[in-house]
């Protein structure tokens, strides 16, 4: 599925879920954050899994009341891993990435209304969209630089023959389930612009298409921090 056909999923769930049935003096909160995104998930197997890597979301709240309000966001984040294998006389690279975009609908719980900074926690599910996770394999020959006096076209030294082998495996999209919890404090008097921070854990299962065959748990744990506008 193309970035494209994503956002318009993304543009007609926000709207149905904002329109539909609720006020229309509810308030309302555009929050963007940048997030480092930790996982255990293991795409190749063995080695130390995927790196930590940035990530950002977007979302916007509409409260129904003073305590609860509906959030619906998105996330991007692409998952990055690399092992290195020595050899005899090579040594081998191995690396893959994928992203990976959560779209959720929480149902976000205010525990201190009234009071000037907001602490809430929001459980969430949603769905995974995933592209195609890439993997790259280089190779370096390393030959200790072998020299033969007197036919100097017949040296042989390293040489990293490069990327012999690339290909693309499919990850299935899936539903996925989470919780947040959320630390918002107003800047200035009128308190429209917000520091927005957050923790999130989202469950989610790193499933290659049947052909391929392999599960791993994904489980992202994001911390964020960001701006949010409250109008």
């Amino acid at each position: 599925m193309n970035s494209l056909t994503r956002l318009r999923i993304l543009g007609a769930t926000t709207l149905l879920l904002l329109l539909a049935g609720v006020p229309t003096n509810a308030d309302t909160a555009l929050r963007f954050q940048g997030q480092t995104v930790s996982s255990d998930g293991n795409a190749l197997g063995f080695g130390d899994g995927f790196d930590s890597a940035p990530g950002i979301y977007l979302g916007v709240e509409r409260k129904i009341s003073d305590r609860l309000g509906v959030e619906v966001g998105a996330a991007w984040t692409e998952f990055d891993q690399s092992i290195e294998q020595d050899l005899l006389f090579a040594s081998v690279d191995i690396s893959t990435s994928v992203q990976v975009v959560p779209v959720t609908v929480a149902l976000d719980i205010h525990l201190t209304p009234g009071a000037r900074s907001d602490f809430y926690i929001a459980p969430r599910i949603g769905y995974a969209f995933f592209d195609d996770m890439e993997i790259d394999t280089d190779v370096s020959i390393n030959f200790g630089g072998i020299a033969f006096p007197g036919f100097p076209s017949l040296n042989i030294t390293d040489s990293d023959i490069g990327s012999i082998v690339t290909t693309s495996i499919g990850v299935e999209d899936q539903f996925i389930y989470g919780l947040r919890i959320g630390y918002d404090v107003p800047l200035g008097d009128r308190g429209a612009w917000i520091f927005s921070s957050s923790v999130d854990y989202t469950a989610i299962d790193f499933e290659l298409e049947p052909a391929a065959g392999a599960t791993t748990g994904l489980d992202p744990l994001a911390v964020g921090v960001g701006l949010a506008f409250r109008f």
